[in-house]
This record gives C-alpha cells, structure tokens and sequence, in this order.
C-alpha cells in the first residue's frame, strides 16, 4: 500500500542513519548513565520532531510513531545472556516510561514488544526468556491498546507451555537478530498488530 510504513524505505535509510549518528550513543543502564535517563526521552523528543520536519520535507502527513523494542536490551550483544535476571527493577522501567512520554507529546505511539533470540532461547519456555522480561517491563509502562506483544508468535505450543523451538531459525538471518521475510510474515500475522504497518525484508 502506497500509504502505509514501510519498515525497510530505501529512500529514507540515509535520513535514518543521521539520526542515529547525530543522537550518539544513549546508554540504558544506571552505571553509564544518571537513573532519570534524562538523554533518552531529549532522543525521543529530538528525532520525533525531526521526523514531523521529514515527513514535511517528503509531502507526507504525519502518522503514528512506531517504537520498536528490540532484544539489545534484553540480551547482552556477545553472549546472549540475559541481562534482566539480576537487574535492579527501577532504572529500565524510568527509560521506557520517559521514551514512551516523550513520543506521545509528538504522535500517537504504538509499541511493538521484543522477539526470543532462539541461538540462546532454544527449547525454553517464553515465559523463562529474557524478552519475555523486556515484554512485560515495556507493557507495564504502555497505555491502554498502545503495547502489541510479539515474541510468543516466535513459539511454539508443547503442552500447556509455548517454547521457542530450533525451528524458529527459519525467521531470523544468520546473525539470529535480524528477521528474515518469513519472520517479518510471523510479525504481522500477529491479531493485534496494526494493519496499516507494512512489513518486508532487503533481501539477505
């Protein structure tokens, strides 16, 4: 549809990468950063009115704004472990609430939740998952009909349980972060996600 996102735009990509590189690096821990994280919701205020100038800048109107919460902050880059396990419960929870309050003031937001990583979550109940943390820590702090949980469409059901199986690899490229085309399809079949989101793959 010529209306609607779409998650890879060619055309956009350069404008996405000045943003990241003009925002730097914000980091969502308290050891790196002050607790309030107050750089995190400036980000969300700076590249949400950059993004209402852009989408001017292309004769477009305004739309929602969709964040999307991947694993990286859930999953340590390396290794794979989970990094909410022994995490303090409060310094996360303040950054997603000021990300979140810092959009709003801009768009209206809708929230997409974070996927298992099946290279370090095989054969592991959703529930047991770092994701599965993230997902609840990002729903917490949603409004109501803002939050689309995802990463359960990732599983599959054994018993009374959903596990993420091997065969998930199908959805991810090689670097098991990225989704594939296939994995984007998984995403978007999800019942609550919104229709008008477009979603596709480059071509590995």
């Amino acid at each position: 549809m010529a209306d609607s996102l779409e998650v890879e735009d060619v055309e956009a990509a350069a404008w996405y990468r000045r943003q990241a590189e003009e925002a730097g690096s914000i980091s969502h821990w308290p050891d790196d950063a002050d607790p309030e994280c107050p750089d995190a919701e400036d980000a969300g205020v700076e590249v949400g009115v950059a993004w209402r100038k852009a989408a001017t800048a292309f004769g477009l109107d305004p739309g929602t704004i969709v964040l999307w919460f991947s694993g990286n902050e859930a999953y340590d880059r390396r290794t794979g472990a989970n990094l909410l396990v022994d995490a303090p419960r409060g310094p996360l929870e303040a950054v997603i609430r000021g990300v979140l309050y810092a959009v709003r003031a801009v768009a209206p937001t809708v929230v997409l939740g974070p996927l298992p990583r099946f290279w370090v979550d095989s054969m592991l109940p959703w529930e047991h998952t770092a994701a599965y943390r993230l997902d609840r820590k990002v729903k917490e702090s949603a409004a109501e009909g803002e939050f689309v949980s995802l990463g359960k469409c990732f599983t599959t059901k054994m018993s009374k349980r959903h596990v993420v199986l091997d065969k998930a690899r199908a959805w991810f490229r090689r670097d098991g972060v990225h989704l594939t085309r296939e994995g984007y399809c998984k995403v978007a079949a999800v019942d609550t996600f919104p229709t008008w989101l477009s979603m596709d793959a480059w071509d590995a």
